[in-house]
């Protein structure tokens, strides 16, 4: 799917196409837990909606502070669809 990509539209652009294209297929797994594209999109949304509700500006830097997981990449990707930028900061590189 990476191939596919065009450098001409947005990151979230591109995503909302492969939601489209392969609802049903995996974009996210982990030893517990397993989710669509059409989940994924789902959850982010939800963030999204949360974070604009909160009135978020665009392009506005929200930090993440999350361990590596599933709910760390949900919440990457409702900053984006947001309209924020994204600061990732694993917790044990904070908490040292």
């Amino acid at each position: 799917m990476l191939n596919q990509l065009n450098p001409k539209i947005t990151l979230v652009q591109q995503f909302k196409t492969i939601v489209k294209q392969y609802p049903t297929h995996s974009a996210l797994i982990s030893p517990s837990k397993q989710l669509s594209y059409q989940q994924l999109n789902e959850q982010a949304n939800q963030i999204a909606a949360q974070l604009q509700q909160l009135t978020i500006q665009s392009e506005q830097l929200i930090g993440l502070h999350l361990e590596l997981s599933i709910e760390a990449v949900i919440g990457l990707w409702g900053i984006l669809k947001a309209g924020g930028w994204c600061l990732c900061a694993p917790r044990s590189k904070l908490s040292s």
